[in-house]
């Protein structure tokens, strides 16, 4: 994530004095309004009810965070935000500003992370019942920057998301976004600064670093549970997946009776039994559904 090309008179010799020269005092990130602090966009995240976020310090310096668990329970759409998207919207508790708009809350989303660069990381995971939300389609952005890829996966449960990429139903939302909101994945997020050339000029950038919690137990995503899960829930099936291995296997079995077949009459036999078992399939159908619309 680029955050500005680099002056002339900003080229410090090491990343820590360029953005010593360029951000204000206690920002890791170039704010719009200096009362709107990180803590600012923090607290828009809880007060919203949309995520717990909570800060471990070391047990030797009290004063330095090791890391921060963000868990999330929903985001909100902008047919939330009935009073307009430009509307602020009152903290429960006094705060300066004392208001935010949902521009402020889905910036919250991003901004919530630059609390510190070096030796700290975030565990981030989704609540049991996140699933029944409704994700905005700009989420999907934060997911390509904050969330899980299968290159991380390991070999296990490689093979289970597979199962489930080729299982889940058609969406906007990513498979490996879904896969981790239905079980309930949890990921270690960490970042740092780093310069680099961007054309003829230098770049501060954010580089960002998603991990595989190595501790998870992911027992409940072994591919026969995956399996088991689809069963208990067939809505979430891919339907259209399944009609069509079902012609695949329908169409290699009548090609292989006919294969079969050493006379006419045999070939025509088989023919017969197709087409009457295809009549019988569409006479099963509803009247008002024709089998063009099935």
């Amino acid at each position: 994530m680029v955050d500005l090309t680099i002056e002339p008179a900003f080229n410090g010799p090491s990343v820590q004095e360029v953005c010593s020269q360029i951000f204000p005092h206690g920002f890791n990130f170039l704010p719009e309004d200096l009362s709107k602090t990180r803590t600012f966009y923090e607290y828009i995240l809880v007060d919203s009810k949309s995520a717990e976020i909570t800060h471990v310090p070391d047990k030797n310096d009290p004063s330095k965070i090791i890391y921060s668990k963000l868990r999330i329970f929903r985001v909100l759409t902008p047919s939330y935000w009935k009073q307009g998207m430009f509307v602020g919207r009152k903290f429960a508790h006094p705060f300066k500003p004392p208001s935010y708009n949902y521009r402020d809350y889905t910036k919250a989303w991003y901004i919530v992370f630059w609390l510190q660069s070096y030796n700290h990381s975030w565990f981030v995971t989704f609540c049991k019942q996140a699933y029944k939300m409704h994700f905005p389609n700009w989420f999907q952005n934060w997911w390509m920057y904050f969330g899980l890829s299968e290159e991380i996966f390991p070999v296990e449960v490689q093979r289970s998301y597979h199962l489930f990429q080729q299982s889940i139903y058609s969406s906007p939302l990513s498979k490996t976004f879904r896969f981790a909101l239905y079980f309930q994945i949890p990921l270690i997020f960490c970042w740092n600064f780093q310069l680099e050339p961007s054309g003829n000029f230098k770049a501060l950038s954010k580089s960002l670093r998603i991990k595989w919690w190595e501790k998870f137990n992911y027992s409940h995503l072994e591919v026969n549970k995956i399996k088991d899960w689809f069963k208990a829930n067939i809505h979430l099936q891919d339907m259209t997946r399944q009609e069509d291995e079902a012609f695949l296997l329908t169409k290699n079995a009548v090609m292989s009776t006919l294969a079969g077949a050493s006379t006419r009459q045999e070939f025509n036999s088989v023919v017969n039994n197709v087409v009457v078992n295809l009549s019988d399939d569409n006479d099963d159908l509803p009247e008002d559904v024709s089998p063009a619309s099935v």
